[in-house]
């Protein structure tokens, strides 16, 4: 090998080195970015309906949500949920309780993420009663449903992001079908969806 013939093998190395370094770099994971933390973020919904099954559904026109993340960039937000004034399957009253569950949003990119459904308490789960337990409905723990999506904005001249969850293929059973529940039987079902839209001021996701 001539001494011109190694010293372009050895820059050609030299460059593609260079260039694999540059794309690692380039390479950086999404993150909750959170302005102010360990303050925790709050959200406010923009939609009332948290639970469709068989096709019926469970609104609730007050909700909350709390965000907290373990640093200030973080790939996952810990949110948790409260319901209130909530009305299901067609009974004017209803309750939607969260038990120990809360959800997990992991981020799969930029601008979307697949959400875990976690209870603390074993076997756990979100309690939907309607009409004083002639529906009842039950959420339990369950990992990686998709997906929420997020967008970034600002809004006087401070960052937030809006999220808007469709989570399909939700396990959900029906642990009762009384007089007048339109459900169509106890049981599993696979399909069922929790869908929700939430400003979250505080935080962008990049």
């Amino acid at each position: 090998m001539t001494r011109i013939t190694k010293i372009l093998v050895v820059s050609g190395l030299a460059l593609m080195a260079f260039s694999a370094g540059a794309g690692t770099a380039q390479a950086e994971p999404p993150m909750f970015h959170i302005e102010g933390w360990p303050t925790k973020l709050t959200g406010t919904a923009l939609n009332t309906t948290v639970l469709n099954v068989d096709g019926s559904s469970v609104e609730c026109s007050t909700q909350s949500l709390t965000g907290e993340a373990t640093s200030e960039t973080s790939s996952t937000l810990t949110v948790i949920h409260l319901w209130s004034s909530c009305k299901a399957f067609g009974f004017i009253s209803a309750t939607v309780n969260p038990g120990s569950c809360h959800t997990l949003w992991h981020l799969t990119s930029a601008e979307t993420a697949k959400t875990d459904i976690v209870c603390t308490k074993e076997g756990d789960a979100i309690t939907v009663n309607a009409g004083s337990g002639i529906c009842v409905v039950k959420i339990a723990a369950q990992p990686e449903r998709a997906h929420v999506i997020f967008f970034n904005q600002t809004v006087g001249g401070k960052m937030e992001f809006i999220a808007k969850q469709t989570l399909e293929s939700v396990t959900a059973t029906v642990n009762v079908d009384g007089f007048g529940c339109p459900l169509s039987g106890t049981g599993v079902r696979n399909n069922a969806q929790m869908p929700g839209e939430w400003t979250i001021p505080g935080a962008t996701v990049s």
